[in-house]
């Protein structure tokens, strides 16, 4: 596969990026005996004699660690608030990101690797591959309060998914008596151990991921690092197919069931579009959730590759140079994860900056055409929810549903300013945040390519003045009306 020299000699360990660049305009890259002095030469690595001062590189090669995260370190391979990190426990070659999120305060099993497709099957619920943690939480519980666990907790408008839970041991700490439990989740909601626990009354003190899959932390001590054996490579593999959620072919006489369980059983591709505030994301999550879809969240995508523009010091008129960005990008969009070559993007891809710096990258036709093509390519096989803002007007105008939300944009203006992820550190004024969304609005549906407008069949939602239960709800009505023409 043909690649950029900067990324082949980045991957490979030879130096970062930007200083292959300057390698190659020194002139001390060749590629089959021809010195390469022009940046954007590509190269296949598999196939290529790639030297730099007369020395052959090495083929790269997939990586997987387990690392002991010690508490005090950010996951993510950088942090703008200057705080360590992973990768300042893991000194080698590859290019590495962490697979999935430990918080500042948790610590345990980390794993990280340079392989994308396992590090996303590993992080999706859709595979749910387990990940047990012991915490130890203030007070003992009552063998009810476990059972909530157990059951499932209402967080943030979407119940979490069955865990199994175990008292123990009990014991006193310096503030009264406390409790060690183990929970296994298959699923990884942001600190959700810690908010399950404190929703029933038993703060965590201390946290330690012990389990992820078949992997165990083992005698790893904090900060301590290891290769994973071949053979517990294979084991996260299987492990990430066994757990996939396989829908059962239907019977030749079935049996009276709940529409709902039907309509899981459908490869449907679902467009949701809609501008900002409407709580597209939220509720495609949602929806996503109780279908057992993957979930598609397109904005991010043009995003990330804004938040990569932006850090290159790319104009972001330039439309060629940034189309070539976007179609070079190794760009995974997760459920909780967001990777663009390795770098972990997640958070630093929502603040007002990039807000305006991804519709000024949206609005360019070359940059459009190459993730519209990403986007289809995700969504071939169906089982998914996809949202955005053209979802079933370009990108999937054939789908088998389309909804498109909206609402008063006093509603939308308050819901935008009271996102933190929006507001960044500090509260924005509401009038400046509406000042902008409405800026945003015409900006995406005055554009030439692939404005913001409803898909002509699309199903209209107001969202206003509804919860997100109730929104969600809508949907999953359109989905079954949609099913049964």
């Amino acid at each position: 596969m043909q690649t950029r020299l900067q990324k082949i000699l980045s991957a490979a360990g030879v130096a970062s990026r930007r200083a292959a660049e300057t390698m190659i305009v020194e002139g001390r890259v060749s590629v089959n005996g021809s010195t390469v002095t022009q940046l954007g030469t590509r190269a296949d690595p598999d196939a290529d004699d790639i030297r730099v001062d007369g020395r052959r590189i090495a083929k790269p090669r997939r990586r997987y660690i387990a690392l002991h995260k010690p508490r005090g370190f950010v996951t993510t391979r950088s942090d703008p608030q200057h705080r360590p990190t992973v990768l300042d426990l893991v000194r080698v070659n590859e290019y590495l990101y962490p697979v999935g999120r430990l918080d500042y305060d948790s610590e345990g099993l980390l794993l990280l690797t340079n392989d994308g497709e396992l590090a996303e099957h590993l992080t999706h619920p859709r595979y749910g591959v387990e990940r047990e943690y012991e915490a130890r939480v203030r007070g003992v519980p009552e063998p009810a309060s476990l059972k909530r666990l157990a059951r499932g907790i209402p967080l943030e408008g979407r119940r979490t998914a069955p865990a199994d839970v175990r008292l123990l041991e009990t014991g006193r700490g310096a503030r009264g008596d406390q409790a060690m439990i183990s929970v296994v989740l298959h699923e990884g909601r942001t600190r959700q151990v810690r908010k399950m626990c404190e929703a029933v009354g038993h703060p965590v003190v201390r946290l330690r991921r012990v389990r992820v899959g078949p992997i165990r932390l083992g005698t790893l001590k904090p900060g301590e690092f290891r290769d994973l054996t071949r053979a517990e490579v294979r084991q996260l593999e299987e492990a990430a197919a066994r757990h996939v959620v396989k829908r059962k072919p239907q019977s030749p006489k079935p049996k009276a069931q709940s529409p709902r369980l039907f309509v899981m059983r459908q490869n449907l591709i679902i467009a949701i579009d809609g501008p900002s505030g409407v709580g597209k994301g939220t509720i495609a999550r949602l929806v996503a959730a109780k279908l057992g879809y993957r979930h598609v969240d397109t904005g991010a995508m043009y995003r990330a590759v804004a938040w990569a523009a932006v850090r290159d010091a790319i104009p972001l008129a330039a439309e060629d140079r940034i189309a070539q960005l976007a179609s070079d990008a190794a760009l995974v969009v997760g459920e909780r994860v967001i990777l663009i070559n390795g770098h972990d993007v997640t958070r630093d891809i929502r603040t007002p900056d990039i807000d305006r710096a991804a519709s000024a990258v949206a609005r360019l036709p070359r940059v459009r055409a190459v993730l519209v093509a990403r986007q289809r390519a995700l969504g071939a096989n169906g089982s998914i929810v996809m949202e955005g803002r053209d979802i079933g007007t370009v990108v999937f105008p054939d789908a088998d549903v389309k909804v498109y939300l909206d609402a008063a944009p006093e509603e939308r203006a308050r819901r935008r300013a009271a996102d933190p992820a929006h507001a960044g550190n500090g509260k924005v004024p509401l009038a400046e945040v509406k000042t902008e969304m409405e800026a945003r609005d015409r900006a995406d549906s005055t554009r030439e390519s692939s404005p913001l407008t409803p898909a002509p069949d699309a199903h209209l939602i107001d969202t206003t003045g509804l919860s997100i239960e109730e929104v969600a709800e809508r949907v999953l009505e359109v989905v079954e009306t949609c099913r049964r023409r």
